[in-house]
């Protein structure tokens, strides 16, 4: 697959004559069999965007097809498949072992699968929901008078005039236009929906970012290195700074190929030396792991680690926007959702019931992540060294996720004068300073074993569930105005409430122990 990033994604061309009213209108019976208008024209994106980043993305797991990279086609389901699973497995993965042994090891395994089910189902309704928002916007664009369609409405939709395609935040904001705090006097105007999906994003960007930089962290404070955890951050300022500033993500297209290597050899790797080292592979005691963990705190906690895996619902929409003819044929992101999330539930729950078997017995207990159970030779050497250096290219790329949009919130994405590309490198260094100031933080609180699992903890309780379980069912609901006896809507507020009751509890327990880490 061709690394080099291409201008935008147009999923098919001009906008046809729009299908019938009593299948599109929002707030009618949800109708699946007839297919949605083809999509305007995105945006062009800048070639430092997360979005570009992933649809130019190289695997392993497919070969280059110059068809499949035809800007006006959008990738196939199987490349978008393997991006999907590849946001999902990597260093989260590395924490379930340990998140297992608080949860509980039957328990663990319940939740893992239920997860993965859960997350699917959610990644569904958020991109029904945008569709049905476009649905509904693409009827004023017909524009009849003396029943002539207004063609140059559809030319100007074509030309990417009129781009469709929305961000989760735009989503919120379209299906919850009464959730606004305006205040004429002192000039503000700001939509409540809107804004928390946008401050999550931001959060997570931030979050994961540190939570990498501290995986790097505790692996090179480990064995064999020992390196001190204030100089490995302090060290990381530079290469992260650094990489912040590039203008394109083409300079990074081999990190996707480095990544499949990385987390491969780490998951294979991890088994293969512990079995290797005398261990064996036996099912836990329950004296040491219970079959429900019996600390309430410490299953919230738990979960929380399992969500950080699962719900990465912020590239929902950037994801499904990425596949060919997606307005077209909406069943095929299910598709892809389903095919992707039963392959990250299955590897992973091999992988950690696996791991948990090898190392439940070791001296300390599990660690998290798992690779600091393996020592010090040449083959856990190579393993973690494969994983920071994949971890410290991928940084950037996340951090893209959140500071696009603040950049984006007082600056042109297409302007390229020298003020406003001073504007952004300063964005950037502050961005850097701040992940870099928050690892350092987290290290001082926690202690450098602990900070990588709290960070997973927090940012997979407080701002992944948001926007992973409890603003999907909200959202497609709304959008297609299912009655409040819809047994799918009763389902979604299950799902909704079960998320927000992980939010508080993980949220709050994770807090507990940054702020008194002598109870650990």
């Amino acid at each position: 697959m061709s690394g080099a990033p291409r201008e935008c994604v147009a999923q098919s061309a001009p906008l046809p004559l729009i299908a019938p009213k009593s299948n599109l209108l929002l707030g009618r019976e949800r109708t699946n069999s007839a297919p949605l208008p083809t999509s305007h024209k995105l945006q062009a994106q800048r070639q430092d965007s997360y979005w570009v980043a992933q649809s130019t993305s190289q695997s392993f797991f497919f070969a280059g097809d110059d068809e499949s990279q035809d800007a006006d086609q959008g990738l196939k389901r199987s490349h978008v498949i393997v991006n999907l699973v590849k946001c999902a497995v990597g260093a989260g993965s590395f924490s379930l072992p340990a998140a297992f042994t608080t949860v509980g090891m039957e328990f663990g395994i319940v939740s893992l699968i239920v997860f993965g089910v859960v997350a699917a189902y959610t990644m569904t309704l958020l991109a029904d929901a945008e569709k049905r928002v476009i649905a509904e916007r693409s009827e004023s664009l017909l524009e009849v008078e003396n029943g002539q369609i207004d063609h140059k409405s559809l030319e100007e939709a074509a030309e990417g005039k009129d781009p469709s395609r929305l961000t989760y935040p735009e989503l919120m904001k379209a299906l919850f236009p009464e959730l606004r705090i305006y205040i004429p006097r002192i000039g503000l105007d700001r939509n409540v929906a809107g804004d928390i999906v946008t401050f999550a994003i931001i959060l997570t960007s931030i979050g994961v970012s540190v939570a990498y930089a501290l995986f790097i962290g505790t692996s090179l404070h480990g064995k064999p290195f020992n390196w001190d955890g204030t100089w490995i951050m302090a060290g990381l300022l530079v290469p992260m700074g650094l990489l912040a500033q590039l203008r394109s993500f083409k300079y990074l297209a081999f990190t996707s190929v480095l990544g499949d290597v990385a987390v491969t050899a780490g998951v294979v790797g991890t088994i293969a030396i512990g079995l290797s080292d005398g261990r064996s592979i036996t099912w836990p005691h329950t004296d040491a792991i219970k079959v429900v963990g019996t600390e309430f705190g410490g299953v919230a906690r738990g979960l929380a680690t399992i969500s950080f895996l699962f719900l990465v619902h912020i590239m929902t929409l950037p994801m499904t926007q990425s596949l060919k003819s997606d307005l077209e044929r909406p069943k095929d992101w299910h598709f892809v959702a389903h095919v992707s999330y039963a392959f990250i539930g299955l590897l992973n729950l091999l992988f950690t019931v696996l791991a948990v078997c090898i190392f439940w017995d070791d001296d300390g207990g599990i660690a998290s992540p798992v690779t600091n159970n393996l020592g010090d030779g040449a083959g856990p050497t190579t393993i973690k060294l494969l994983l920071c250096v994949d971890l410290l290219f991928t940084i950037p790329m996340i951090m893209a996720v959140g500071r696009e949009v603040i950049e984006n919130s007082f600056l042109s994405p297409t302007a390229t004068d020298h003020l406003t590309e001073l504007k952004r490198t300063v964005v950037r260094i502050i961005y850097v300073l701040v992940v870099a100031g928050l690892g350092l933080g987290a290290i001082k609180s926690s202690g450098i074993n602990n900070a990588f699992n709290d960070v997973l903890g927090l940012i997979g309780g407080l701002t992944n569930t948001m926007v992973g379980l409890i603003l999907p069912p909200f959202a497609l609901h709304r959008a297609i105005r299912s009655p409040l006896s819809n047994p799918a809507r009763i389902g979604g507020f299950v799902i909704s409430a079960v998320g927000l009751a992980l939010l508080g509890t993980s949220t709050y327990y994770t807090m507990h122990d940054i702020i008194h880490p002598a109870k650990k």
